[in-house]
């Protein structure tokens, strides 16, 4: 966690999740402020926080977002442009909720799947504020002060729908295997694919992956 004191401009502390990309930080312009810093994250797909102190955030009632489920397929169900075409629509209709924000801040392939839906200005207003529903808020408490933290994030079923992820019965039983257009997080994060940024060897695997669904 970075901490600007009085010269901060915004109401979060910005965070990265790794020492290398504490170090990284370190190492941009030393005139860079919160807001630039941000930016230069959020353009290179490296992901971070923006956390807020429990005191200062919003407690607005929130609408319950809507039920979300995997969807299932049988044992024969074969996936074609169509598929893939409706799958993008309801991950962008998810992608319009204010929460998606945290789709970003994670960085790597939900970074990508997401940066044209979610705009970067809303990343940076920071935290939507208190949530009673579960999976949709995450805390820290600094260890020194006890102090809490909150920002968004999402639920693992929300992240498994923006990676397109299928329930998918292989025919033995009562069976299932995962199946998805994009690796899904617990598959790409720590990967020999995850490289902590976007860059452009990820930039050609993703456009080769779109080739393959579009032929």
């Amino acid at each position: 966690m970075f901490d600007f004191g009085s010269k901060s401009e915004v109401p979060w502390k910005l965070t990265v999740t790794t020492a290398s990309n504490a170090l990284l930080v370190c190492r941009l312009d030393r005139k860079f402020r919160e807001l630039d810093i941000a930016n230069y994250l959020l353009h290179h797909g490296i992901p971070f926080r923006t956390l807020i102190s429990s005191e200062n955030a919003s407690r607005a009632t929130r609408e319950p977002p809507p039920p979300c489920v995997l969807p299932v397929r049988l044992s024969d169900a074969q996936f074609g442009v169509k598929d893939y075409d409706h799958y993008a629509r309801h991950r962008d209709a998810l992608l319009n909720q204010p929460r998606a924000r945290a789709a970003v801040l994670r960085g790597g392939i939900t970074w990508r799947l997401s940066a044209p839906v979610v705009s970067f200005s809303s990343v940076l207003q920071g935290p939507t504020g208190w949530s009673p529903l579960s999976g949709t808020m995450l805390t820290a408490r600094d260890m020194t002060t006890n102090e809490i933290f909150l920002d968004d994030t999402l639920t693992d079923v929300e992240f498994d729908l923006i990676c397109g992820t299928y329930v998918c019965h292989t025919g033995f039983g009562d069976q299932t295997a995962m199946r998805s257009w994009f690796p899904s997080l617990t598959t790409f994060e720590g990967s020999g694919e995850d490289y902590g940024r976007w860059n452009g060897q990820r930039e050609d695997s993703f456009f080769r992956r779109l080739d393959e669904i579009n032929n």
